[in-house]
């Protein structure tokens, strides 16, 4: 009996320690379980929070840059700065993906549009001759300067219209010239005096005028150097004596100074035994050069 009692305390007690060990396992299992979702919440959260973050940022970015933009009150002080007139309007635009504002000036009856860049404050363009305002004054190059750096890229040529405008931010005086019946627009600093544009057709014509000017230069430089290799001209008196000479006696009937190829000779016609026989000088050597 007793030994019956051990057998089933023994039984009874292993049961429970197996018991309990299985629900400390799953009491672990269950415990691991819930970290690692905390740890996936957590992640989660994290990235959230970054991505408000940078979101933030970028707003906080672009606030920035909406700041340094300049007001309207700026733009229109920056214009009247250059012509000082009356506003008649200013208004934000867009020009070539850049944000101006068109300013619009009254100066002395005559409306000037006006383009401030609106971040840098920088006058971009205006549309109108500023040749009637103090900027006319105020640039290194004077009008007649600007017209004698055409007229000598375009000899010859007649200047037809000159206006003085901003263009990217410089002012330039655009001249309308026409050379041999054609008219072209040349661009020129205001500030420096450089050559900025050249329409092309007018570009093609001085272009050959150019060759054609160079070509004729090395033709007559050519020329004086042929005559100075060669000397001076004999007479025709020399050429006369030259003639009968080669023919051995005869006499003159006439004689003519005549270009053949390039070369200058001289033709003297001799009457020889009742036969006229024409000897041809070259005209610097005397060389009789043939006979006819």
């Amino acid at each position: 009996m007793k030994k019956l009692t051990i057998i089933l305390t023994t039984i009874f007690a292993l049961g429970g320690t197996t018991a309990l060990g299985m629900a400390t396992t799953n009491s672990n299992v269950e415990q691991a379980e819930l970290q690692s979702n905390t740890a996936v919440v957590d992640t989660v959260g994290a990235e959230e929070d970054k991505t408000q973050s940078v979101t933030e940022n970028n707003t906080n970015v672009s606030k920035d840059s909406s700041s340094d933009k300049i007001t309207e009150e700026e733009a229109v002080k920056i214009a009247q700065n250059t012509i000082d007139g009356k506003l008649d309007e200013v208004e934000l635009d867009t020009d070539d993906g850049v944000q101006v504002y068109e300013v619009e000036i009254d100066f002395e009856g005559d409306d000037y549009d006006i383009k401030v860049d609106a971040y840098t404050g920088e006058i971009r363009e205006t549309d109108d001759d500023l040749l009637n305002t103090p900027v006319a004054d105020e640039v290194s190059i004077s009008l007649e300067e600007a017209k004698k750096i055409v007229s000598e890229l375009a000899p010859g040529g007649n200047i037809d219209d000159v206006d003085l405008e901003m263009k990217n931010s410089r002012y330039v005086y655009e001249i309308e010239v026409e050379v041999n019946d054609e008219d072209g627009d040349v661009h020129i600093d205001a500030e420096t005096g450089e050559v900025l544009k050249i329409e092309d057709d007018l570009e093609k014509l001085l272009e050959g005028n150019s060759a054609s000017n160079e070509q004729k230069n090395s033709s007559e430089s050519n020329d004086n150097a042929s005559k100075d290799s060669k000397g001076e001209q004999i007479s025709s008196e020399e050429a006369k004596e030259i003639a009968l000479a080669h023919v051995g006696n005869g006499k003159v009937d006439d004689i003519e100074l005549d270009n053949e190829d390039g070369l200058l000779l001289f033709e003297v016609e001799v009457e020889h035994n009742d036969d006229d026989v024409e000897v041809y000088i070259d005209a610097y050597t005397g060389e009789v050069v043939y006979v006819d």
